[in-house]
């Protein structure tokens, strides 16, 4: 008998439970590792202990610690919602000896070998200029050879302009399958079912279309909510998409859903808000963090040298944001304050001091232009460069 110790770490040991394809090519002599397959086939598991072999100088994936590592995903909230905290990802795996994550760093840390994972966007390819990497965990939109070409070989590389051209020549048959299994729909519903299929391929045989079609929206929107488990297990990221797709199809309503107090609301109208009132957004405050929205806040962005130019409204954004708008709102209030001192004495005064106390007020707003420029003269700069297009 073995000793329990032993028997929870034989257990534990993926290679020994992994498929052979999920697991490194046995030969060492490769570069680039493709592993294609469909929902649920586990390939963030298996991209998850690669990357975990790798940091903490497992075999058979490293013989010793190797690193610096990159994770790149479509968007940052893919790396970070799959890759990093998803059930299959990076932290999950880790049963003991789990890596320091610092969201607002985008980077993982395995405090005992000392290998960081660095995460990246495809949204700012510019970012992995630069850096120098041992190895990467990268995942991408999805496309198989089901679904038309190119059939993806090893070794296959393309440019973002090219996977949006293959997701834009996919879309179609998709398209054409909801038309063929639900017939005319709304736009909204349409785009919900296209996005289902997309995902699944499963739009001729769920139970929800069935209800759908017969006008049982209760019964469908409690169906399709069912489809949110990958190997077994429920995925948030599937819930967050089900959710999306429920809203299309039977709300007829894009973005997040009415009342719901989650970043993707309350925190994307906040920044839009406070994007707005500097005058770097001029788009409708909905809460959907679209072209618009991601264009203001690089536009912002590139007009503070500190902070990263990344589309991407973290911490530091955040805090630069609320700084600038604390200037401009504080010393607009001191200049106010400073002018409406001076008129109101004028109002109280006779008759012939009123040419007086004009003229204070013109002083008194001189000064609390000149206090303000010199307490906030960076803030200033930035506002006035912000209105140039108005």
């Amino acid at each position: 008998m073995l000793p329990p110790e032993d028997k929870a770490r034989i257990e534990r040991a993926w290679w020994l439970r992994a498929r052979h394809d999920q697991l490194p090519p046995p030969d060492g002599a490769w570069l680039t590792w493709l592993m294609l397959g469909g929902r649920g086939a586990g390939k963030t598991r298996a991209g998850a202990e690669f990357v975990r072999g790798l940091a903490m100088g497992k075999r058979p994936y490293a013989e010793e610690a190797t690193g610096p590592i990159a994770l790149v995903g479509e968007t940052y909230a893919d790396v970070r919602e799959v890759m990093i905290e998803g059930a299959s990802g990076l932290l999950t795996v880790h049963r003991e000896q789990r890596p320091v994550w610092t969201p607002s760093r985008r980077r993982l840390v395995w405090e005992k070998t000392g290998v960081v994972a660095q995460a990246f966007s495809s949204e700012d390819p510019e970012a992995l200029r630069g850096p120098q990497f041992a190895a990467a965990w990268a995942d991408g939109v999805g496309h198989t050879a089901a679904a038309g070409p190119p059939t993806p070989v090893a070794g296959m590389t393309i440019t973002r302009e090219e996977a949006y051209a293959i997701l834009a020549r996919d879309l179609p048959r998709y398209e054409r399958r909801v038309e063929a299994a639900m017939g005319a729909l709304p736009q909204a519903a349409f785009d919900g079912a296209v996005s289902f299929d997309f995902n699944t391929g499963a739009i001729h045989r769920a139970s929800w279309v069935k209800a759908y079609r017969a006008g049982n929206s209760t019964a469908a929107r409690q169906s399709l909510m069912q489809w949110t488990k990958a190997g077994g297990r429920t995925v948030a990221g599937l819930v967050r998409r089900r959710e999306a797709e429920a809203r299309l199809i039977f709300d007829g309503a894009y973005g997040p859903a009415a009342g719901e107090t989650g970043p993707a609301a309350t925190g994307i109208v906040a920044y839009q808000k406070q994007l707005a009132a500097l005058g770097f957004y001029r788009g409708a405050i909905d809460g959907i963090a679209g072209p618009a929205t991601r264009a203001a806040v690089i536009a912002y962005q590139r007009s503070h040298p500190d902070l990263v130019t990344d589309g991407i409204v973290g911490p530091a954004t955040l805090a630069s944001l609320a700084r600038d708008l604390a200037a401009r709102e504080g010393g607009l209030a001191t200049v106010a304050g400073t002018v409406g001192t001076a008129l109101v004495a004028a109002a109280a005064a006779p008759a012939d001091a009123l040419l007086w106390a004009a003229g204070a007020a013109a002083v008194a707003l001189a000064l609390g232009g000149a206090m303000l420029a010199l307490g906030h003269g960076g803030e200033i700069r930035r506002i006035l460069t912000s209105r140039k297009g108005d």
